[in-house]
């Protein structure tokens, strides 16, 4: 069962995917014309409609279904979520037009088509590797959602990462010179991908009588009381992780001051003691349109240091990092293993706990989609 993605050129010419997508050959790279006589022996004249388009990309996640119903696909948007280990189909579109007509004593003969040689690919960072090359079926068209209908082409690649990560990958179509010596390359298409352990959930996407909220950027102060001093080493640790994690501008930066601060401010967060129950920790505050506006407290269950239900060191900054991790706007995550992630939520806090502070599942959300406005979509879960 072969399955057309919607970049197919039977719905949308290339030419419009690289028009919507702003991509164009090279500033400066022209065509040569080798005719300094045009009635000479041999002439090489490009046609006047030469041209090299940039790929255009499509990144999905085909998930087979029970007949009769259609495979289901998630398309990986730039900037957006695949998860680790998931086998992602790559696709592209390019094409050229025009050629080079040659000419013999001042008579046309024939022209020479501007032809594809491949769509090249490759892993940026976080190191550089080499990707296997898109080859074209026709001369001037290549589109790899066509396949197997382009026999004789690549038809799509897969891409799949194991370690979650920022990755960016590089895409360029090469073209054959011909005697008019006409561009051999595009310009360069990148698209990043972050490849996470867990699906980021969103606190303000919850269908709760808690409505979601996240801190505002810029200076924030968490305010531990003397009563609380026994905390100072482990929220310490905590608020450095995090701080380490955020930094860059548009994002929050975190202190922990030990005098009150004005808690009418959402830049103040008050850290106390409550009856929990069975839970570690609770953030709560008032709220409007997605933020905090004051009031905003971080709680721990009352006997945090009673034993026999008080919490290890390692318990007690993992509960930390995962209650300023509610702070920033994220929500628990459903995890296969609580290493993945400090907002994975099925840890015992009275235990000692391997993980601590935040990976890259629980940072990127925070730095893309909460405070960078990019896409929030995950693929593969």
């Amino acid at each position: 069962m072969r399955y057309r993605l919607a970049l197919s050129l039977k719905s949308l010419s290339c030419a419009l995917i690289v028009a919507a997508l702003g991509l164009a050959a090279p500033a400066g790279a022209k065509a040569q014309s080798t005719c300094p006589n045009l009635n000479g022996p041999t002439c090489f004249l490009p046609t006047a409609n030469v041209s090299l388009t940039a790929p255009a990309t499509l990144i999905t996640v085909i998930t087979p279904q029970p007949p009769p119903l259609p495979p289901s696909v998630c398309v990986v948007e730039e900037d957006g979520y695949l998860r680790a280990f998931t086998l992602a189909r790559v696709d592209v579109a390019a094409t050229t037009t025009g050629g080079c007509d040659h000419r013999f004593w001042g008579q046309y003969f024939y022209t020479q088509l501007y032809g594809l040689n491949w769509i090249f690919w490759w892993q940026v960072s976080p190191t550089l590797v080499g990707l296997p090359n898109f080859a074209p079926a026709q001369p001037q068209i290549i589109d790899t959602t066509f396949w197997p209908d382009y026999v004789g082409g690549s038809g799509g690649q897969t891409f799949s990462r194991s370690t979650p990560g920022a990755y960016q990958l590089a895409f360029q179509t090469g073209a054959l010179a011909g005697n008019c010596q006409l561009p051999t390359l595009s310009g360069i298409v990148q698209r990043n991908i972050n490849v996470v352990a867990c699906k980021p959930t969103y606190w303000d996407e919850l269908q709760s009588a808690l409505p979601g909220a996240r801190l505002p950027a810029g200076e924030i102060d968490l305010y531990l009381p003397s009563s609380m001093s026994g905390a100072r080493t482990a929220l310490d640790a905590a608020v450095l992780n995090w701080n380490n994690a955020l930094a860059g501008p548009d994002l929050p930066h975190l202190n922990v001051v030990t005098t009150a601060c004005n808690t009418s401010l959402p830049t103040c967060v008050t850290i106390s003691t409550g009856g929990l129950g069975t839970a570690c920790g609770l953030t709560d505050g008032d709220r409007s349109g997605g933020l905090f506006t004051g009031n905003v407290t971080l709680k721990l269950d009352a006997t945090w240091n009673v034993p026999p239900y008080a919490l290890t060191p390692t318990g007690l900054q993992r509960t930390f990092s995962h209650e300023i991790g509610h702070l920033l706007g994220l929500w628990d995550f459903a995890c296969s293993d609580v290493s993945h992630a400090a907002m994975a939520d099925n840890f015992v806090c009275q235990q000692e706990v391997i993980l601590t502070e935040p990976t890259f599942t629980d940072i990127q959300p925070v730095i893309k989609a909460l405070y960078g406005s990019k896409t929030r979509l995950s693929c593969g879960f």
